[in-house]
């Protein structure tokens, strides 16, 4: 049997079922009996176990060619008596479920019409005036327990926020919902279908979706959660009646899902397709590191900020990374005389080189943009941005002329805002001293639409009707091959710190600022998707394993004088970063304390900072190598502060800052805050 889900009729969402058995011929007629009511108690239709009218329908395989050549009704299948047979079903006892009643169906035609050698047998109830639910089945005389399940609810209606346009974010609309549930074999347990139709019910009232596409995979996410047979596939329609009219009835979307379709989509990132269900949250018993996270931190209660911001920073003279840790860390900054900041950091982009815009002759700008709340209006956070570019020390210049660092307004919630006159709002020449949002050229600038897809990117630009996805997709198909390329960003830190950096500006504001280190260097990566042409740049590490038992080189470089060959070495051979590790990762490895592995590791990147210009040697390798880029391999913060106030520019661990247990528990959450103190004083946007 194959059960085509598409033939739908337009009205009713009935499915017809086509039987097909190539090996024998004939089997594609079918006898069929019709919603034939019957009134059965039923357990768990919702109404404890009152008499249900319950319509079936049967579909009895049979292979008419005889009959209709001899007119013989004596060849025929007798429906009068068939639907006999399942009327009486109705004086027997109460069942349990639709699922039972099919087959008790099905078992009392295979018991006493023994011409029946296959059928399938629907049952559906109403659940309200619109909703009806029901289950249908396929069985043959040969294989009695049903071979295909398929439960269905439909004419679910619920009132959302679902579309783009400003008044449908406002103002909730109607949107229909048939669904389906097709298994290979009999449930372990029965469907409860009303308990189904009210959790869908809910979950998408309490839904804020902008795509039925993204609303329609929510649905069947909660279908298949209630659903105990793993084969299981939900096929869900969802229509939204408002959409086109006047000039077509709805606009619909079908999707059909599995288990396994989730399970893959989780791996990249669900956050930004699916909504997790309440009750799919509570079934999960593993804590969140940001839960775990919370409850460390829980000491103090977070400020609350009824607004978000979205600002571009960008910077193209003097030390660009720096600058922008910087404005970053005055944005967090509490005003002179107050405890609380004003505003708070809570998501940064990547950053990207990019070649100016507009007027090309000038250096590169570095570029990035970062989520805030505050509690700041618009104009008192315009105030507060100049304020730390002024803080940072940016030159004023001509109009998109270089500066040493730049902050813009992208958007303030979704609100839409102009300070100059009315009169004065149909130019782009006057914005200086103004705020409009959403900025007003995001949507032709590359360097901002790309940050804010890192961070945004189902935001929808109040005035466009469309995602920051959407937007930069539009731009990506409009520039040509010839456009400049933006290249992602990795700064590396110079350490150790003078007390007052030559490049930091003189200002009161920064006495409680840890002075912001330099950037030794930075590594820059082609972007995806781009049309531009790009170049690419392969970093070679090497690995000085300062151990006596690592996997290949255990006691070859754990002395000064070795360790210092080997770095030069390798800087000889194209290495662009030495990766300094004092603790071995082979399996069974002796355990070592962290004095010990400190005591391994420190050392020898203070040898490397400090290399001499011994007679004989190339002078120009010892600076290379003196210079050269430093990572220490630890999941310990304190191996990691040490190794930091000795020269080395990133931390290197194999467990993502959070130890090595596994699951994560409190001391996961611990070790991460203890190795960001670790690194307190590099920029927060490098490794």
């Amino acid at each position: 049997m194959s059960v085509d889900n598409r033939q739908l009729s337009s009205k009713t969402g009935h499915v017809a079922v086509q039987h097909s058995n190539e090996a024998s011929t004939g089997r594609h007629d079918i006898i069929r009996i019709r919603d034939l009511k019957i009134n059965v108690p039923i357990s768990n239709t919702g109404n404890g176990t009152d008499q249900q009218g319950v319509l079936v329908t049967l579909a009895i395989v049979h292979d008419t060619r005889s009959t209709a050549a001899t007119d013989d009704l004596a060849r025929s299948i007798n429906y009068a008596s068939v639907s006999e047979t399942v009327s009486q079903v109705r004086g027997t006892s109460s069942v349990l479920s639709l699922e039972a009643l099919l087959e008790r169906v099905c078992t009392s035609c295979y018991g006493r019409h023994p011409e029946v050698q296959e059928l399938s047998v629907r049952a559906n109830v109403a659940l309200s005036t619109d909703i009806t639910a029901g289950i249908e089945i396929h069985s043959s005389r040969s294989v009695p327990h049903a071979a295909a399940w398929r439960s269905f609810l439909e004419g679910l209606e619920c009132q959302t926020i679902i579309g783009v346009n400003p008044e449908e974010r406002d103002v909730k609309q109607p949107v229909l919902l048939n669904v389906t549930l097709v298994a290979s074999r009999s449930p372990q347990e029965p469907l409860n279908l009303r308990g189904l139709a009210a959790t869908i019910m809910q979950g998408v009232t309490d839904s804020s979706y902008l795509t039925l596409e993204a609303l329609a995979s929510y649905v069947a996410r909660i279908a298949l959660s209630q659903c105990t047979e793993p084969s299981c596939r939900v096929t869900v329609r969802a229509s939204k009646p408002h959409a086109l009219r006047p000039v077509a009835e709805a606009a619909e979307v079908e999707v059909s899902r599995t288990l396994e379709d989730y399970q893959r989509e989780s791996a990249v990132d669900a956050s930004e397709v699916t909504k997790v269900s309440p009750s799919e949250r509570a079934r999960s018993k593993t804590p969140t590191f940001a839960s775990l996270l919370a409850s460390v931190l829980g000491r103090k209660a977070p400020v609350r900020y009824p607004h978000r911001a979205a600002i571009a920073l960008g910077a193209n003279l003097g030390d660009r990374c720096a600058n922008i840790e910087l404005a970053l860390r005055l944005l967090d900054l509490p005003p002179e005389g107050m405890q609380t900041p004003r505003a708070v950091v809570v998501d940064t982009s990547f950053m990207y080189e990019t070649a100016p815009m507009y007027v090309t002759d000038q250096p590169k700008f570095i570029n990035c943009a970062c989520m805030i709340e505050t509690d700041m209006g618009p104009l008192e956070l315009l105030s507060y941005v100049k304020y730390i570019e002024a803080t940072v020390g940016r030159v004023t210049s001509f109009r998109n002329g270089p500066r040493a660092i730049d902050l813009d307004i992208l958007t303030y919630d979704s609100e839409v805002f102009d300070s100059r006159p009315a009169t004065e709002r149909g130019a782009l020449d006057n914005l200086a001293g103004q705020l409009v949002v959403p900025h007003p050229r995001i949507a032709e600038r590359e360097f901002v639409l790309r940050p804010l897809r890192d961070m945004i990117p189902e935001h929808v630009h109040p005035t466009l009707h469309k995602s920051v996805r959407t937007l930069f997709a539009e731009l990506l198909a409009r520039s040509g091959p010839d456009v400049a390329p933006m290249y992602k960003v990795t700064p590396f830190p110079r350490y150790g710190l003078p007390t007052q950096p030559p490049s930091r500006p003189p200002s009161p504001s920064l006495s409680d600022v840890p002075p912001v280190p330099p950037t030794a260097a930075y590594w820059t990566y082609p972007v995806a998707p781009s049309k531009a042409k790009q170049r690419r740049t392969t970093y070679i590490m090497g690995t000085l394993n300062a151990t006596p038992d690592s996997f290949s080189d255990g006691s070859k470089h754990n002395t000064i004088p070795a360790a210092l060959a080997y770095a030069k070495s390798a800087v000889a051979g194209g290495a662009a970063i030495i990766d300094v590790g004092g603790y071995s990762t082979r399996p069974r490895a002796a355990w070592v304390s962290p004095q010990e592995e400190t005591s391994r590791v420190v050392p020898i990147i203070e040898a490397i900072r400090a290399i001499g210009q011994d007679e004989g040697d190339d002078q120009a390798l010892r600076s290379k190598t003196a210079n050269v880029l430093i990572s220490v391999d630890t999941f310990r913060s304190e191996v990691a502060e040490a190794a930091v106030r000795a020269g080395a520019n990133c931390i290197n661990d194999v467990y993502a800052f959070v130890g090595n247990r596994w699951p994560l528990d409190a001391s996961s959450a611990e070790d991460f805050l203890e190795m960001r103190r670790a690194r307190a004083s590099s920029p927060s946007l490098s490794c």
